[in-house]
């Protein structure tokens, strides 16, 4: 049962494959084609020995021979150099665009992926299935097609040979055959378990190495180098253990399959030399069996090795295919015109329960917020106001209630609609491996005055003059040579120049010094004019202006009214305060 659920599962991979191949046909073909003529070749060696030795040697001196003999033998091993340089180039080709088709629609799945879904895929375990995944099913692909034709035709043909020659000799060949289909079978019962342990300890590595990069600082105040070194090397010796079981079980299989494969070679010569065997071949087909058994030794392990090497691929592909499969949102046509709505947001009876948790993350949210009006949101860490943020956007559908912008149900928009009318400035500043104009004019068309405008008005304009080629000089990812208040600058720049009529401000301004948090505040009070604002915000004193407060606490709105009247309540707001 087991055996017949692993080889459907390696159909059910190879079916997948499949389409990214069929594309590519006209080099898939060539390099079959190079495949044969290589095989061909290879049988056509053995067989030019039986005339070489039958009379190339008899009549050597005659001139009977000298020159189409040894001419015939270069012209094989010439079909044989060009069938190898065809399969091999061809292969490579098919693999590389192979490669680039998965990279390409993994890429695409992870942009277009839920955020919900990253919840239950750590960083490092995407990074592996881009690298070490997508390469590993694209090289293993590549040799198992060819050892299945060119090795595998290459058998065939010099096992015909065999047979034609001498068929009683090549029974020699023909009984070790169930003994080296047994040790390869029970191999391959070790092979893809232990590939898949391989697969998520490969995950587990790079994450682990992506969070010493990031949380270097940590790690070297808090001392905790010795933690990170004892935690990495746990990993690394179970990976290191489960490298050395895959190697037993392949280290094990291959030489015992080419020992009974040999053993094969010396009841041949056993047959011959004890007489056991009548042969009245002449010496030289004899000479052609003995070199065409050799030469079957090397497509034979190949073959051989073929099993570890579809269980690396179909372990690395079910894992790949499993993240690939997975629901993404559905992006309606983003090149239409979308009409800009008036910005009236109105949250019914929200709430939000994740699947894998039973306490409710948000519970019975009733929040109306009118056009160009602006609701700062506050409350302990944890209760929930980042997440109430996050459903606007549609980063995570309510569990029950529904949120509406104009009046419509924003479940019944399409997700490029909706966010078109959103801009957002999150918690951390990501920033993009692209200049700082780019950074900040990120998925929208701006020219170089709004660019700079938007700098302006985001305090950002003078320290990205001092860069080393402004507004031109190439930012990082991690904002490398950049403080954080500058990062912080440059994204919100990013949001005010979205002409969006509803802007999210997670607490945007966390990463600011003080001189910085004033100036932004004033350009805050023009930009979001027209706007309607939902402000997370830690520092309370940013928000003493705002005439609308929205107070949670353990994911209920539990207190709303301006400073003064929730300082007189002496609840929530007043103990933040």
């Amino acid at each position: 049962m087991r055996s017949n659920w692993s080889n459907n599962l390696t159909l059910h991979f190879y079916r997948r494959l499949f389409p990214y191949v069929t594309p590519h046909w006209r080099i898939f073909t060539l390099a079959i084609a190079g495949m044969v003529i290589y095989s061909l070749a290879e049988a056509g060696f053995a067989m030019s020995i039986k005339p070489l030795v039958d009379e190339g040697l008899a009549f050597r001196g005659s001139g009977q021979f000298s020159w189409w003999l040894p001419l015939m033998i270069f012209g094989i091993l010439l079909m044989r150099g060009i069938g190898n340089f065809m399969s091999i180039y061809g292969m490579i080709s098919v693999g590389e665009l192979l490669m680039r088709a998965l990279r390409s629609d993994l890429f695409q799945h992870i942009v277009n992926m839920p955020i919900a879904s990253f919840r239950h895929h750590s960083r490092g375990s995407v990074v592996a299935k881009m690298s070490y995944n997508i390469s590993a099913v694209s090289y293993s692909t590549s040799k198992v097609i060819t050892a299945l034709v060119k090795d595998s035709l290459t058998v065939i043909v010099l096992t015909g040979w065999l047979v034609y020659i001498n068929w009683q000799l090549s029974l020699s060949f023909l009984i070790v055959m169930p003994l080296i289909g047994v040790s390869v079978w029970l191999a391959a019962r070790r092979f893809r378990q232990v590939s898949r342990r391989i697969q998520r300890m490969v995950g587990r590595v790079a994450e682990q190495v992506q969070q010493t990069v990031q949380a270097n600082p940590e790690i070297k105040v808090f001392n905790a180098q010795r933690h990170e070194r004892q935690s990495f090397e746990k990993n690394n010796e179970y990976a290191y253990r489960q490298g050395m079981k895959f190697a037993l079980a392949k280290s094990l299989a291959n030489p015992l399959a080419m020992l009974f494969a040999g053993l094969s070679f010396v009841l041949a010569v056993y047959w011959v030399v004890s007489g056991t065997v009548s042969v009245d071949s002449s010496p030289g087909a004899l000479a052609s069996f003995l070199v065409a058994l050799l030469l079957l030794f090397r497509p034979l392990r190949s073959l051989i090795r073929l099993n570890s090497i579809i269980q690396s691929s179909v372990a690395a592909g079910e894992a790949l295919f499993e993240f690939v499969d997975e629901p993404a949102e559905v992006i309606e046509n983003p090149h239409r015109a979308v009409p800009r709505r008036q910005g009236h947001v109105h949250f019914d009876h929200v709430g939000l329960r994740y699947t894998d948790e039973r306490q409710w993350a948000l519970y019975d949210i009733q929040l109306k917020l009118a056009a160009g009006e602006t609701v700062a949101i506050v409350g302990y860490s944890g209760s929930g106001k980042s997440t109430l943020l996050n459903l606007l956007p549609r980063f995570y559908e309510p569990t029950q209630g529904r949120i509406l912008i104009d009046g419509q149900d924003i479940k019944t928009m399409g997700l490029y609609e909706l966010r078109q009318q959103i801009s957002y400035v999150g918690q951390s500043a990501n920033l993009l491996n692209d200049t700082a104009a780019k950074n900040i004019a990120y998925g929208c068309e701006a020219g170089m005055e709004e660019i700079r405008e938007a700098a302006r008005q985001a305090h950002a304009l003078d320290f990205i003059d001092k860069l080393p080629q402004g507004f031109n000089t190439q930012l990082s990812n991690d904002g490398s040579g950049l403080s954080a208040g500058e990062r912080q600058r440059i994204a919100i720049a990013r949001a005010f120049i979205k002409p969006a009529p509803i802007l999210i401000m997670d607490e945007a301004t966390s990463a600011l010094d003080a001189e910085s948090e004033a100036a932004i505040q004033k350009a805050m009070n023009e930009i979001c004019k027209g706007r309607t604002t939902l402000l997370v915000a830690h520092r309370l004193s940013t928000i003493r202006h705002i005439p609308h407060i929205a107070v949670m606490s353990a994911g209920r709105l539990v207190e709303r009214g301006n400073h003064d009247s929730l300082i007189s309540q002496a609840g929530v707001y007043a103990s933040l305060y």
